[in-house]
């Protein structure tokens, strides 16, 4: 009878032991797979951010900016611009400039900050120039030193990248500090 009880105890205390290490185990799994998913919902966000941006090399250069929209706006912008920049070498032709000036003055003023149509066919005779339709954008790069503060606006020159041999096309850009300002960022490119 003896012999039973102390049976009886020791598989009790085995099963015991044996349940506090599968709920430890149990805890351990649960917080592994947390742990993934939160990984994971991380690399999503990062990823859908940067399908959304451009986070230019030399980003450092930007931090010195203060005004009433924050940097993801420029960044969003910087996205927007590179994208508008295969649009418009694709689809508007040097006849159709002016035309496409005209039915389109509000994006092009959004988007490039360029409010007059002889800065327009500059600008889309300086871009063409650079033969772009061949060309697959790479990344961006702020040049060191080249930010400064004028007339309401943070002013720095940023390089986009473009094709295999890394071809470079150079704007100085103008980003509003406030936002009364009616061109909120400005695109002039910078021949070479």
């Amino acid at each position: 009878m003896k012999n039973k009880r102390k049976i009886v105890l020791i598989l009790l205390l085995i099963c015991i032991v044996l349940g506090i290490i599968f709920m430890i185990i149990l805890q351990q799994l649960i917080e592994k797979k947390e742990y993934q998913k939160s990984i994971q919902e991380s690399l999503d966000f990062r990823k859908e951010y940067e399908s959304q941006t451009i986070l230019p090399r030399k980003i450092y250069e930007l931090y010195a900016y203060s005004g009433d929209y924050d940097r993801d706006y420029l960044y969003k912008n910087m996205k927007v611009f590179v994208d508008y920049l295969d649009y418009l070498t694709d689809n508007v032709k040097e006849d159709e400039i002016e035309k496409f000036y005209s039915d389109h003055f509000s994006e092009i003023k959004e988007i490039i900050g360029i409010a007059e149509q002889e800065d327009f066919k500059t600008f889309m005779k300086n871009v063409n120039s650079k033969n772009l339709k061949e060309s697959e954008f790479k990344y961006a790069e702020v040049e060191a030193g080249s930010s400064y503060n004028q007339y309401g606006y943070y002013n720095f020159v940023l390089y986009l990248y473009y094709g295999e041999n890394n071809e470079l096309i150079k704007f100085n850009v103008a980003f509003a500090k406030s936002k009364e300002l009616d061109i909120k960022v400005a695109y002039r490119f910078v021949e070479e």
